[in-house]
């Protein structure tokens, strides 16, 4: 018979053993690496945990603190609980209920999670959803993210292989770079003019490419060595999520980012699972920019959901949630 479940916090000196296991995890990626969950650590009150079961490592949860609540994670696209590949539905509900008690009696108010999408995990994470749903768990946002599922994709719209072939009598040049420099530059000033500016500086970007150099690359579209448009693009194994897309107003002129991701989606992540576009929605769902979506869905993405979910922690009956199991 397995043993209790054992929860620590992470520390620095299980860098390793964090990071390995979410490379053999079901639902893990570079995103949840220590990385990656520390560029911005001076912003953050890290409190991550680890599970250990017969001494063996079988869950993580990456997670911050704010104002007495826990967050998985405030600095991250999306979180939760991260398990091994193995792991029974049975043996997750366990899990799940240890690291719950293990928040309650730490005197946390609520928990919150933006999940991690369905397309990134390589094995269904929905018992996190089902485990949440049994606790009494609400939703607190919902992100819309477009996609293209690769292996059905449909046509272009019309106006998306217009702006294409135009595109390609302008003689543009499709290359990437490493060097994030310029076109931040230009993804800032474009910003800007929209009262906004990236969520990762320059100097965080560049930190995050150093240590994920295969994850993160920039592509880019120019005509006569004038940069026109470029895509950050985040890869995980089976997701390539366009992550920053910034086009000058010459560059529109041109079709140059139609033209950018059809390059992306024809050649370079042909083979990928998915190809995402990024959120189309704002303040956590509440808002959707229509105009932004029909671009995306004009390359043939359609949605899928993210869900942001909250756990009055306090409130949690171990009992009640335990009688899900007959």
């Amino acid at each position: 018979m397995a043993g209790a479940i054992d929860i620590s916090k992470y520390t620095a000196a299980k860098k390793n053993e964090w990071d390995q296991f979410i490379d053999h995890s079901k639902n893990g990626t570079f995103h949840l690496k220590r990385d990656f969950v520390e560029y911005h650590g001076d912003k953050f009150l890290d409190l991550s945990l680890m599970c250990y079961q017969d001494k063996n490592l079988v869950a993580v949860l990456p997670g911050t603190v704010r104002n007495n609540n826990y967050y998985s994670h405030l600095g991250l696209t999306y979180g939760g609980v991260v398990v091994k590949r193995d792991v029974y539905l049975s043996h997750y509900i366990d899990i799940f209920s240890s690291l719950i008690l293990y928040l309650k009696k730490q005197g946390f108010g609520c928990l919150s999670v933006k999940t991690i999408p369905a397309s990134y995990a390589l094995i269904s994470n929905d018992d996190f959803l089902f485990c949440m749903f049994r606790a009494g768990a609400s939703i607190s946002r919902t992100d819309l993210l477009p996609h293209i599922k690769m292996a059905e994709r449909l046509s272009y719209q019309s106006r998306r292989k217009r702006a294409i072939k135009k595109a390609l009598a302008s003689n543009l040049e499709f290359a990437e770079n490493t060097n994030f420099t310029n076109y931040w530059m230009i993804l800032g000033e474009l910003l800007k003019d929209h009262g906004t500016l990236p969520v990762h500086s320059l100097e965080e970007i560049t930190y995050l490419h150093r240590h994920f150099p295969k994850n993160i690359r920039l592509f880019e579209v120019s005509q006569n060595d004038q940069l026109l448009a470029g895509v950050l693009i985040f890869e995980t194994d089976r997701v390539a999520r366009a992550q920053y897309i910034a086009s000058t107003r010459e560059g529109k002129i041109v079709g140059a980012l139609d033209y950018l991701f059809d390059v992306l989606i024809d050649q370079v992540y042909v083979d990928k699972e998915w190809f995402e576009f990024g959120t189309t929605t704002l303040n956590g769902g509440k808002k959707l920019n229509l105009g932004l979506s029909d671009q995306k869905e004009g390359f043939g993405a359609r949605t899928i959901l993210q869900l942001g979910l909250e756990l009055d922690l306090q409130n949690y009956d171990e009992q009640t949630f335990k009688k899900i199991v007959e």
